[in-house]
């Protein structure tokens, strides 16, 4: 005989309750988001360029702060080895669209990576650490995250100019996370040479201007008036940029080589970049100082 089991009725609307609250915890998409290219190349120390197209669908609801987008790449155990993560450089509107170019790069300062192919993953998420779900020609490898595209690295480049520092940059020292790998501090005016140059490129750099607490004093003032700020020029090119204001900038320089017959040190494949900064730093103790920090150095080759 055939005996019919019956669920208590109590645990029948429980369990459909529970199905109904899956549905509701299930985010809609809030945006599409699709890169340009399947297969990007990139060098050591070298710089990347990646296209990001965003569709705007929806408001982000219980948004707090400014809407941060997250670049991530993985090595092949899904551990992640660098960080690019960046403010979406636009308001988001429902409705909208946005594209834009991200670099990523390895960073002289830092160990190369390995030579093989990388996932590149991405998403948007808060300062408070919520994801929001997205529409992506990637799998989703993990909640909020979608395989994006693959970078390739390969082996060294002859065409990749070497970089030698002058005497009063401080040794390398370990960075402050994934995008920060590792950094220089400077103690005055100082010089970086570039060596080995065979073409006309750019030259990208992320300088850091500290400020005042923990292990250092307040910034001193050293010429003229007003904020701190930090010129960085080259003898390749006419090429300055100044950087104000404490934290860290991003500065690119491009890189010319003189005409043939000019007696410089550019004609035999050289360059010097020099940074001046307005202002110093003391140690608490008052026996170190500090002028900048160095956090990145990436070159660009022509495309």
């Amino acid at each position: 005989m055939r005996r019919e089991i019956r669920l208590p009725i109590l645990l029948l609307v429980a369990t459909a309750g529970l199905a109904i609250l899956g549905c509701a915890q299930q985010q809609e998409p809030v945006g599409r988001l699709s890169a340009s290219a399947g297969e990007v190349e990139l060098g050591y120390p070298g710089v990347a360029k990646v296209d990001l197209s965003w569709e705007m669908v929806s408001a982000l609801d219980g948004l707090e702060g400014e809407p941060i987008v997250f670049l991530h790449l993985l090595d092949a155990q899904g551990n992640i080895l660098r960080t690019f993560d960046h403010d979406f450089p636009a308001a988001w509107t429902a409705g909208g669209e946005h594209s834009y170019t991200v670099p990523i790069y390895q960073s002289a300062l830092a160990p190369p990576l390995d030579e093989g192919s990388y996932p590149l993953t991405a998403g948007l998420y808060d300062r408070a650490g919520h994801r929001w779900s997205l529409e992506s020609a990637g799998r989703e490898i993990a909640e909020g995250e979608y395989e994006l595209t693959s970078v390739v690295v390969g082996g060294p480049d002859a065409q990749m100019p070497q970089f030698f520092f002058s005497s009063n940059w401080l040794s390398v020292e370990g960075g402050t996370d994934l995008q920060t790998l590792a950094r220089r501090w400077l103690t005055d005016d100082g010089v970086v040479r570039l060596g080995g140059l065979t073409s006309p490129g750019e030259l990208w750099l992320r300088v850091g201007i500290p400020q005042g607490g923990g292990a250092l004093q307040e910034p001193v003032i050293t010429d003229g008036e007003g904020e701190q700020m930090v010129m960085v020029t080259t003898t390749c090119g006419d090429a300055a940029v100044q950087v104000s204001g404490a934290g860290s900038h991003a500065v690119t320089l491009p890189i010319s080589l003189p005409e043939a017959g000019e007696e410089t040190q550019a004609a035999a494949g050289e360059c010097e970049i020099r940074f001046h900064a307005n202002y110093h730093l003391l140690s608490q103790d008052g026996n170190e100082r500090r002028t900048m920090v160095l956090e990145g150095l990436f070159w660009s080759q022509p495309s």
